[in-house]
């Protein structure tokens, strides 16, 4: 693993930046499908799984503590007014709506 805070690296895979992007476009998927209580269960229950996965690859607990810091640090930057209206457009495209 490459975690590097510093420069945005989180691993050979992308930027922590670019790990918030996706985690955005799951969010307006999920959340406009059913509601946010559902996309927090999914997020939840996949961050469990990555975890329980990397532990086993001997990432430590303040190595893995350090990571999920810096990507929440990034996520509390995007405009939620904006991911709220994204979310809604969605929303009304899955239900037929322009």
């Amino acid at each position: 693993m490459a975690h590097d805070h510093e420069h945005n690296t989180l691993c050979h895979c992308g930027t922590i930046d670019e790990a918030v992007e996706a985690a955005r476009k799951l969010y307006i998927q999920l959340a406009g499908t059913d509601c946010p209580v559902w996309a927090l269960g999914v997020a939840t229950a996949l961050r469990a799984m990555a975890v329980e996965s990397l532990v086993d690859e001997e990432v430590t607990r303040p190595m893995l503590k350090t990571i999920c810091d810096g990507i929440s640090h990034q996520a509390k930057k995007i405009n939620f007014e904006q991911l709220d209206h994204e979310t809604v457009i969605h929303r009304t495209k899955l239900r037929g709506g322009h």
